[in-house]
């Protein structure tokens, strides 16, 4: 079949004609009116839509990949199953964009606007998303890995059982997200904010999280081993049965935290605060930085094995 030029395209458009399974690799559609436009299955590989209007349009099962969308808005457009591997989404705007199972693979997201968008099950692995805006997105068992997403903000929204190892999250806001059993080992988030996070059953193993904010986080169960947690903020949280084994928890605050049943054992406790804590049944075996006072009152309030290595 032959490729639709530029005019005929915009001809169907205008009078609301179907582009389903065109081909249009490498069209020019820069700042294009497409509202509401049908491209389902269309093969869109490398087309130029840069600050074209393509609110509504269905780009289910589509081909995108290499195509630029830069400053381009799709509000509440359907991109379920398209395939945007290294497609440029910058400063896009994507709000309540339905995407699930879309692949953004290496994609550049460099300040997208993906507030309240459904991404579930989406691969956004080695995505570029510094300043992405995520809130209240649905990212459930969307994969993350290997990203950048530093400053990005992820408040309010659903990352349920995703994956996001060894991704870059620094200064990221996840405040009020739901994290529960999300995989982010190895990642690197220094002061990012989990204020309210739900983080029950999430996997920090290995990550750097220095210097985060994590007030009131529900982290019963979370597994944070063999992290840098220097000088993070867990005031009032709730971290039951949580895993700190081998951690570095220097200068950390638990002040009125819930530590019960957690497992420390080999964590360096240096000038952590422990104001009000909650620690019986806490594991402190052969851990670093307690003073002799520290570990009499801790083993007073009940935590178990308290001894420094």
């Amino acid at each position: 079949m032959a490729q639709l030029t530029v005019s005929e395209v915009l001809s169907k458009a205008q009078n609301q004609q179907s582009l389903h399974c065109t081909e249009l690799s490498h069209i020019n559609l820069t700042g294009a009116l497409l509202r509401g436009c049908n491209f389902s299955q269309a093969y869109l590989r490398g087309a130029n839509l840069a600050k074209s209007i393509c609110d509504e349009a269905d780009f289910s099962l589509a081909t995108l990949v290499l195509a630029i969308l830069s400053g381009a808005s799709l509000e509440r457009a359907c991109l379920r199953k398209a395939e945007l591997t290294k497609a440029k989404l910058d400063r896009g705007v994507f709000h309540e964009l339905n995407a699930p199972q879309a692949k953004f693979h290496g994609a550049d997201l460099h300040e997208a606007d993906l507030s309240f968008a459904t991404l579930l099950n989406a691969d956004l692995s080695a995505a570029i998303g510094p300043g992405a805006n995520f809130k209240n997105s649905n990212l459930q068992e969307s994969t993350l890995s290997n990203g950048n997403f530093n400053g990005a903000s992820f408040r309010g929204a659903k990352v349920v059982r995703s994956v996001g190892q060894r991704s870059t999250l620094n200064e990221a806001v996840f405040l009020l997200a739901d994290l529960e059993a999300a995989e982010f080992e190895e990642v690197q988030a220094p002061e990012a904010d989990f204020t309210k996070a739900e983080l029950i059953n999430a996997n920090f193993q290995q990550s750097n999280l220095s210097h985060a904010v994590l007030r009131q986080v529900q982290g019963d169960w979370g597994k944070f081993n063999g992290a840098s947690l220097n000088c993070t903020d867990w005031q009032d949280s709730m971290l039951f049965g949580a895993q700190f084994e081998g951690s570095d928890l220097t200068g950390a605050n638990f002040t009125g935290v819930n530590l019960q049943q957690a497992n420390l054992e080999r964590a360096n406790l240096s000038d952590v605060n422990w104001s009000n804590a909650q620690v019986s049944g806490a594991l402190m075996t052969d851990v670093q930085g307690l003073t002799p006072q520290e570990g009499r009152e801790l083993n007073e309030r009940g935590a178990l094995n308290v001894s420094q290595a």
